[in-house]
């Protein structure tokens, strides 16, 4: 059985929990959350306290999949037990706040635990640590308040009507199974909250090598300090008896903090998450994320021609590089998250300009210490506009050149406050001849070309190219859609095969509230986009005379709602079955040889418009499938 011993626990949570239910009037943004605990390979919920916001998750897993997301309640899947440190980073406007917690993630999957803290006037607040329960059911022990004496909500709260012990029991389910646990608790109408303490890690400014010091606020008379900086390769610095004591973390990370507090009676423990970061430039990392990539492009075009302390014995080799900080007000950023604005100065020279494109060009793809960043942008919904590849053909004879055009946003659906935009196209290098893929940009919508800053970069090996575009004039169009560029191919000699070009889930556009004055305006925010691919079929050397795509096979029934049938007709022959989603991934595929009737389940696909690719005795044959809900 878990208990947590930190008044300062509940107090948090208690706010958040009102948060949740009550209108943001006082402030802004809020970052406080709530979440649900469960067991290895369970879901674990978080509970946004602001619904209005925009919204980081980082949910502390270096194992996942996804780890980062951007919703206002979202969902987790830790596969392995153990200690995870999760952040909440929210904005709106110019206003920004974070909240941490550190949670731990068991291997007992069904498990009822609470533990509770008292407030005045006879209110007691409970919190639910259960692992592993979708629904609870309370009871305070408390038969004369009437209804009030039972809840279902997750972290209740109850007054009682006066002083002395109570009974209060817990049942926790997941849907199948059951467990109870109950206590014995002791209500004091006097209670005080006793000691306490709440540490502030603050957002920015913790860089390894500089001596921080512990930002906290205490509550009561306390008479002994026992810090643990979490930084165990420091030795003996590790640990300190002072109230404010300071501590230098030599290597970026994140480091779990712990303070016990004592006045000789009561024992206090408090926790605190500290990103400690690399504070150095590293020429092309422009964000600080510490990738190089095409999203470099947008601190610079966000930030064009503001000046600041040059970086001595700068240059553009991919090298850690001490740079004085260039910070005042307005002279900070967040993308990724909140850095100084040296970072853009990519070159040092102390002016962010068109110049610095040239280290994020030589050093593309480098990495240095990496932080979590925003490149897996949240789900988008059907109102988020549609970023979409068009070749304007269905077939194509190898050893010929190819383009696509490449569209954003729709007459229905335009693209609002737009500053720029960025994505991945990927495609299949067997069928490409390297050297030959080209993004061009210059036939966009986003500006004119004389106030935009573009970059292009292609990975042949791995099948993808990158692009993005950022205004550097700091003004936003009102709203826009239509071409925003193209990409070409060269195809191989005597190859055949489908081309399926499809855009890289980071695909975003970026908006911003920059106007005339970078000082007073330096919000950015990502949206996501909805992808729709497109498909080529590439015709063999012997030159298929007759594209089947009308008599070879039919589908039936198109729409289709579960099965679907494949019918060959004649004596046609088919074979290599492929279907694939307008993200361009392979969700079904069958080989041999069919010349009867071949079955398609549609039922677990998601609603949407599928290309069925298959090789036939008579050439290839693609089709549209459309499988609705």
């Amino acid at each position: 059985m878990k208990h947590f011993s930190s008044l300062r626990i509940f107090i948090s949570l208690i706010a958040s929990l009102f948060a949740l239910t009550a209108t943001q009037d006082a402030k802004a943004c809020y970052a406080n959350f709530t979440y649900s605990n469960a067991c290895a390979g369970d879901t674990v919920w978080f509970y946004a306290a602001d619904l209005y916001a925009v919204y980081t998750w980082d949910f502390g897993d270096s194992t996942g999949e996804v780890n980062v997301n951007h919703d206002t309640t979202t969902w987790h899947v830790y596969t392995e037990p153990g200690t995870y440190f999760v952040s909440l980073f929210v904005n709106i406007g110019a206003e920004w706040d974070y909240h941490y917690e550190v949670i731990t993630i068991g291997e007992t999957c069904l498990n009822a635990d609470f533990t509770y803290a008292c407030g005045s006037s006879g209110y007691e607040y409970f919190y639910n640590s259960s692992v592993g329960g979708s629904s609870f059911f309370w009871d305070f022990g408390d038969p004369l308040s009437g209804v009030n004496d039972t809840s279902s909500l997750m972290n209740p709260y109850h007054q009682y009507p006066s002083g002395g012990n109570y009974i209060v029991t817990l049942i926790t389910s997941d849907g199948n199974d059951a467990d109870t646990i109950t206590q014995n608790i002791l209500v004091d109408y006097n209670c005080n909250m006793g000691i306490g303490a709440t540490i502030y890690p603050g957002t920015w400014g913790l860089c390894a090598g500089d001596s921080i010091v512990m930002n906290v606020s205490y509550t009561g008379t306390i008479t002994s300090y026992s810090w643990d900086f979490g930084d165990p390769a420091s030795g003996s610095d590790n640990v300190s008896a002072l109230d404010f004591p300071a501590h230098v973390y030599d290597e970026p990370g994140c480091y779990l903090v712990t303070l016990v507090i004592s006045d000789g009676i009561e024992t206090d423990t408090v926790y605190a998450v500290f990103d400690v970061q690399d504070c150095t430039c590293w020429p092309g990392d422009a964000n600080g994320d510490g990738e190089v990539k095409c999203d470099d492009i947008f601190p610079i075009g966000m930030f064009y021609l503001t000046s600041g302390t040059p970086r001595a014995n700068a240059s553009n080799s991919f090298t850690s590089q001490v740079a004085t900080d260039w910070s005042g007000f307005g002279n900070f950023m967040y993308l990724q998250r909140l850095m100084d604005m040296k970072m853009a100065d990519c070159n040092g020279n102390g002016t962010i300009d068109n110049n610095d494109l040239i280290a994020i060009n030589n050093n593309y793809g480098m990495r240095h210490n990496n932080h979590n960043n925003v490149s897996n942008m949240q789900e988008a919904i059907a109102s988020d506009p549609t970023l979409w590849l068009d070749f304007g053909q269905t077939e194509a004879q190898q050893g010929t050149t190819v383009t696509a055009t490449i569209y954003l946003g729709s007459a229905n659906i335009p693209v609002n406050n737009l500053y720029g935009y960025s994505f991945t196209v990927n495609y299949d290098p067997a069928l490409v001849v390297q050297g030959s893929v080209s993004v061009n940009l210059s036939n966009n919508w986003l500006g004119n070309n004389t106030n935009e800053l573009m970059i292009t970069h292609d990975d042949y090996v791995n099948g993808q190219i990158d692009a993005a575009v950022v205004r550097y004039d700091k003004v936003q169009l009102a709203s826009g859609f239509g071409q925003i560029g193209t990409v070409t191919f060269q195809l191989k000699q005597n190859v055949s095969g489908t081309l399926h070009a499809f855009f890289g889930s980071s695909a975003k556009v970026l908006s911003t509230t920059m106007y005339s004055s970078i000082v007073s305006s330096n919000m950015q925010v990502f949206k996501p986009v909805n992808l729709v691919a497109d498909d080529l079929l590439v015709l063999n050397p012997a030159g298929i005379s007759e594209y089947q795509n009308d008599n070879a096979l039919s589908l039936f029934p198109n729409p289709t709602i579960g099965i679907v049938s494949l019918m060959p007709a004649n004596n046609t022959v088919l074979s290599d079955i492929s279907l694939f989603n307008t993200a361009g991934q392979l969700v079904f595929i069958r080989s041999g040889n069919f010349s009867t009737t071949v079955s398609i389940n549609t039922a677990d696909f998601a609603a949407g418009i599928y290309t069925l690719s298959c090789k036939t005795n008579n050439g290839m044959v693609m089709k549209k499938l459309s499988v609705v809900k």
